[in-house]
């Protein structure tokens, strides 16, 4: 899920990927990697990422939590994945949740 939370970050800002590449001193191909899931971000990007968004790196972590299993409902994993539902809804509005369908 962290790949979702990254991409959203990034969107909301109104960024592309390009951008936020050359902002946070990385190629424009493992920004996209990481968005995709191809690639899991390391602390040290993790951390680029907050200084630039002014987030706590344990905030954009806690959207990297994972429900292990269809059985396990509740919990941190279970927030972050409705958290992240709810903001790609407001992105498909058109980014400010001002004018939903």
């Amino acid at each position: 899920m962290i790949n979702r939370a990254l991409k959203l970050l990034r969107t909301f800002n109104d960024l592309s990927q390009k951008d936020l590449a050359d902002h946070l001193g990385l190629s424009y191909s493992y920004v996209s990697e990481l968005e995709s899931g191809k690639k899991q971000p390391t602390v040290e990007v993790v951390r680029k990422y907050g200084e630039y968004f002014r987030l706590r790196p344990s905030a954009i972590l806690f959207f990297s939590e994972e429900i292990e299993g269809e059985e396990r409902r509740g919990g941190k994993a279970l927030v972050a994945r409705a958290a992240l539902n709810i903001l790609e809804k407001i992105e498909e509005w058109g980014g400010d949740g001002k004018n939903p369908p």
